[in-house]
Formats: C-alpha cells, sequence, structure tokens
C-alpha cells in the first residue's frame, strides 16, 4: 500500500490559480483543478463587471449633479450680469464691474458646458458596458439617491466579508 501511495503522489502534479492558491490534482487526464481555476476565473470576472458598473452609475450620478450646480450657478451669473448692466446704465457701477461680471459669466458657462460633456461621457460608459443605447433619451439617467446612512462594521467582519467576496484576496 505504501509503494502504492508513493507512485500516486508522484504522479501528482502542482498548478497555481488564482492569486498564489495552488491545486493538487492528477498530471493526467480530467483535471479537476481546471475546473475550480475556470471557476475562480469566472467568479473574480464577474466581481469586476459588477464593480465597473457599480462605479459607472456613481460617475453618472455625480456628473448630473455637477450639471446641476452649473446650471444654477450660470443662471445666477446671467442675474448677476443682468443687475450690473442695469446698475451701469444707471450709473451706479463703471464699465469694469460689467466686464467682471461678463467674464464671470463666460466662465460659468463654459463650467456648464464642461459638465454637459461630462455627462455624456458618463452615459456613454454605462452604454459601452451594457452595449446599449438609451432608447427614450440622449442619455441615460440615474434612477436614484444613494443612501444617506451607512452601517458601520468592526474591522475583522470587514475583513472576513471581504475575503468571502473577492477571491483575489485569498
Amino acid at each position: 500500500a505504501g509503494l502504492r501511495r508513493h507512485q500516486v503522489e508522484r504522479r501528482l502534479e502542482r498548478r497555481q490559480c488564482g492569486a498564489g492558491e495552488t491545486f493538487v490534482f492528477p498530471a493526467a487526464g480530467v483535471e479537476p483543478g481546471d475546473f475550480l481555476c475556470r471557476l475562480r476565473a469566472d467568479q473574480n470576472a464577474l466581481a469586476a463587471v459588477r464593480s465597473q458598473a457599480e462605479s459607472s452609475y456613481w460617475e453618472l450620478y455625480a456628473a448630473e449633479r455637477d450639471v446641476a450646480v452649473a446650471l444654477v450657478t450660470r443662471d445666477l451669473a446671467e442675474t448677476l450680469k443682468r443687475e450690473a448692466d442695469l446698475r451701469a446704465e444707471v450709473g451706479s457701477v463703471g464699465p469694469n464691474q460689467v466686464n467682471n461680471a461678463q467674464v464671470f459669466l463666460s466662465e460659468q458657462r463654459l463650467f456648464y458646458l464642461d459638465a454637459e460633456d461630462q455627462l455624456s461621457r458618463a452615459s456613454d460608459n454605462i452604454a459601452a458596458l451594457i452595449n446599449q443605447r438609451p432608447q427614450s433619451a440622449p442619455r441615460y439617467r440615474t434612477s436614484g439617491e444613494p443612501p444617506q446612512d451607512f452601517s458601520t462594521e468592526m474591522e475583522d467582519e470587514a475583513e472576513a466579508r471581504a475575503l468571502l467576496t473577492n477571491h483575489e484576496l485569498l
């Protein structure tokens, strides 16, 4: 029995799979380790796609917020410019204040255009990720607000959860 066990152990081969994880399986014939390696690769790929989708969604959310802020700021700059023009007509301010208001308005218009461009890019990233353009609108829109409160967990619990869900950490 000892000789037979020695022969079997000599035919075993070690293969690397994943982040330094080693599986032992027979060198010839069906290789069950290949299945485990493929399963691990599939799980890692799925986790990467989920992560990329979530990241793209929050990028789109942030871009929408940036557009909203830029729009409000641009509208305020237009009001400031109109006010400076009216004050200049009655002589209470000089041309320097009108020019400053015009420069500020031009900057805010540029910021708004940049924010719109960033929003379009974020929407295009999602379209590329899912390989489908939005059908009823020019770009994708977010559907909800992020959670306002987050539960905290102990460091050991977070580490254990990360090790269970992220197979590249093993």
